[in-house]
């Protein structure tokens, strides 16, 4: 006896005899374009049959638009006068923007996972005052929470994905609206690939604007768009795009009259794609038939099948699976792939279709698709990786060669290259799970139960980089770790007390890497030589710049390394190339694999390689600053004078040496900047315990400081500091007061002191400078106050008036 058939799959068999393209393919690609319909083709051929009786055309046609406003109201719970109906969502975008003055309310919140035909438009808004800021992404979705705190008085705009196009995850759009609406910033949502799947109703949502197409899960053909735009919303100013469409009456054809009609087809502009509208209208008349949330249900169900079912077999998924997948997930499922494009091939091969886009394979599934759908896709991609192992889901090969790597567990052979291949082609943000877990199984062979490996053996220099690898899964991710400090070597200023010759000779060969390493990526991605960080590259203006000023802020240690560099090259391009391939030669094997290893970005942004090295670069200076300091108080409290005065004079040359840099960071696009910040949030400067050590070498802290943040988070430092150590202040003061120096001495060392303070205040300055161009208020991304901290902070004396301790 055949099984009885549910009211759900009678209504979708009676759905699917609407596509008969389906009897041939299991069509998984709605996420890019519906599946064809005949309903579709008859009102393309009932458009053509209008144009036969020409004179009554342009009034069916325009009738098609009415029909438009109608029927996608009537979808999103709204009234046909709050709609209009333009090309595509772009449009949709730009005409909410080009309504807003951004001098007042200068902020768009958005997020990396927007769609770039929405997230375009928000950029192009810079060159009238905006900022955009992006909500990060974790783990394929988008976090409530992050959107709320970005989100303030100085908010113009929130735009908010319903579902993500790459991921497939669910954002919380109305809670974002009502936070929005609150902090008197306008929403806008984007519902393109939501809208045909699951109810949506604006009222529900509280949005200001929203934003759909008609060609996926309306089941249209590209072309056309809506914008919905709530009621009573009073416009900084008039659409700037428009046309005769987006006038009070269109049919004036009056060249010197700019009228706007209050409801929302101000935003429309010249004359529609009318076979689209056509299409427009037979799939939202295809959905209007459908009650959506038998739909959703029915969606959920296979999307929630195919998380298990995909999993199960191995398959590295956008967003993780486990609960809640109803309520995290749209209507399609987001594979990760090496070759996404070649899958896709595959599959289509065998009559699946589905939809390739960036490192995603994206099955989606609409009321037409089955059960069957469903096991025909999963048992496919199965072959296709019994078929040729090599491609499985994953963005390398960096899983299989550290599982392989554990057979041996030698230190030696460990797969650097292919760990940090994987971690400069998507960033340390988006490390596949895959991967994370290998590495973290790698690290149990280690021997944590056994004594530490010595500095410098293998095996110290893998624990470190697996430290530095996994902070972020471990929840460890922090402003060391991201700069990847326990591997940099940098000159120690703890006892025991480290020569400071050979703290100035370790400091001058890093810096000298370092920033070569900086200035070769910035080389190689101008000639076309590296995919490696391929967005938001600079011009060959900047590159050239950045050549000049990574020169001169190396300059002194290349004198000291014995490497002449033109003081003024007329070409820094050519002088940089011949710079490094100089200090590439000095290096050792040793020196290259931790220049490879301490270089993990947390994301693809061009511009996080020059921030992350200079910042290692300062770092370095600081730390050699320290060891300079506190030989300086070690020998003043000896009573030797004569060295202390030369390690403080050094250490002002020092921080002057390294005040390029500074110029070098500023070369960095705002904007890029911003972008790569949104995944460092845990890891800020303020960690800085080489800053710190130097800041706490100079004079004792006050209680408020010690107390601070910005010592709390430096534990080790604030030991120190409560436990006694030396500082230039006490030694000083103790000399004086014991008479061991001369009245010279003392104003000899009075004036270094003073001349080192000033540098160091020169550099505190500079520093907020710089941070404000780059953030303005933004608060910090290690949960500090960000510049306003800077801004409280610089002119905190360095010393007390050494000059007012008189002999």
């Amino acid at each position: 006896m055949t099984p009885a058939t549910t009211t759900a799959e009678r209504g979708v068999a009676e759905f699917r005899r609407h596509f008969p393209v389906l009897e041939g393919c299991a069509y998984l690609a709605t996420c890019s374009l519906g599946a064809r319909s005949s309903d579709v083709e008859a009102a393309l051929l009932t458009m053509l049959g209008a144009m036969d009786r020409f004179g009554l055309a342009w009034g069916q046609f325009e009738e098609q638009v009415s029909i438009a406003r109608s029927r996608f109201a009537s979808l999103i719970g709204a009234r046909p006068e709050q709609i209009a109906v333009l090309p595509n969502a772009s449009v949709g975008a730009y005409q909410v923007a080009s309504t807003l003055r951004w001098d007042r309310r200068p902020t768009v919140v958005t997020t990396v996972a927007e769609f770039p035909s929405v997230a375009h438009v928000w950029l192009a808004q810079r060159p009238r005052g905006a900022a955009v800021h992006y909500v990060p992404e974790r783990d394929g979705s988008v976090e409530a929470a992050d959107y709320l705190a970005a989100i303030d008085e100085r908010t113009g705009l929130v735009s908010i994905p319903l579902t993500t196009y790459a991921s497939g995850a669910r954002l919380p759009a109305a809670e974002v609206a009502a936070v929005a609406r609150a902090a008197g910033a306008r929403s806008f949502v984007d519902a393109y690939q939501a809208l045909g799947v699951e109810p949506v109703d604006v009222g529900e949502l509280g949005c200001d604007s929203l934003v759909a197409g008609s060609m996926k899960y309306l089941l249209g053909l590209p072309g056309v768009a809506f914008l919905y735009a709530r009621d009573g919303l009073a416009e900084e100013c008039p659409p700037q795009l428009t046309g005769w469409f987006g006038r009070v009456d269109p049919m004036a054809f009056d060249p010197f009259l700019l009228d706007f009609p209050e409801e929302a087809r101000r935003f429309e502009t010249g004359t529609p794609a009318v076979p689209a509208l056509y299409a427009a209208n037979a799939g939202l008349e295809l959905v209007r038939g459908l009650d959506l949330h038998d739909v959703h249900a029915h969606v959920r169900a296979l999307v929630a099948s195919a998380v298990d079912r995909l999993d199960a077999q191995g398959e590295q998924l956008s967003i993780p699976a486990g609960p809640p997948v109803g309520a995290a997930r749209g209507a399609h499922v987001a594979i990760v792939d090496p070759d996404p494009a070649a899958l896709a091939r595959w599959l289509a091969e065998r009559g699946i279709i589905v939809s390739p886009r960036g490192q995603f394979v994206r099955v989606a599934f609409h009321f037409y698709n089955t059960d069957e759908d469903l096991t025909a896709v999963c048992d496919a991609i199965a072959d296709y990786r019994a078929r040729d192992p090599g491609c499985s889901s994953g963005s390398s090969g960096a899983p299989a060669a550290v599982a392989a790597w554990t057979r041996s567990a030698d230190p030696d052979t460990f797969p650097y290259d292919a760990v940090v291949q994987e971690y400069r082609t998507v960033g340390k943000h988006f490390v596949s799970g895959q991967l994370l877990e290998t590495l973290d199984r790698a690290r149990s062979f280690l021997g944590r139960g056994e004594p530490r490996p010595a500095a410098g053996e293998p095996a110290a220099r893998l624990e470190q980089f697996l430290d530095t690898a996994l902070d972020k899964r471990d929840g460890r991710y922090d402003y060391p770790t991201y700069l990847g400090l326990s591997l940099l070597d940098l000159p120690a200023a703890d006892p025991p007390r480290q020569d400071t010759m050979c703290a100035e000779r370790r400091c001058d060969r890093l810096l000298a890497g370092l920033v070569c390493d900086a200035l070769g990526f910035e080389l190689a991605a101008a000639d076309g030589a590296t995919e490696f960080l391929p967005e938001m590259r600079p011009g060959p203006t900047t590159t050239a710049k950045r050549c000049r000023l990574g020169l001169r802020a190396i300059r002194s240690a290349l004198g000291r390394k014995e490497i002449a560099a033109d003081p003024d090259p007329a070409d820094p391009v050519a002088e940089a190339a011949r710079i490094c391939q100089l200090v590439a030669e000095t290096l050792d094997g040793d020196d290259r694999r931790v220049l490879q290893l301490s270089l993990l970005p947390v994301y693809v942004v061009h511009d996080e390689c020059l921030f992350i090295r200079v910042l290692q670069s300062f770092e370095t200076t600081f730390s050699l600053i320290a060891v300079l300091l506190r030989s300086a108080a070690h020998a003043l409290v000896q009573g030797d004078a004569a060295p202390a005065l030369a390690w403080i004079e050094r250490a002002a040359v020092a921080q002057r040496e390294a005040a390029p840099l500074f110029s070098l960071l500023a070369t960095m696009q705002v904007e890029a900047f911003r972008t790569f910040r949104a995944y460092t949030e845990g890891a800020s400067a303020i960690q800085s315990s080489t800053y710190k050590t130097v800041e706490s070498l100079c004079r004792m802290p006050e209680q408020a400081r010690l107390d601070s943040l910005a010592y709390r988070s430096v534990p080790e430092v604030r030991e120190r500091v409560l436990a006694g150590q030396a500082t230039l202040d006490d030694a000083l003061e103790r000399v004086v007061r014991a008479r061991w120096l001369t009245k010279g001495e003392h104003h000899a060392l009075a004036g270094a002191m003073g001349r080192f303070a000033e540098t160091l205040l020169r550099w505190r300055e500079t520093h907020y400078r710089l941070a404000v161009r780059m953030l303005g208020e933004r608060p910090g991304t290690g949960y500090t106050e960000g510049t306003p901290y800077l801004k409280s902070v610089r002119m905190i004396p360095v010393f007390a008036s050494p000059e007012d301790l008189g002999p």
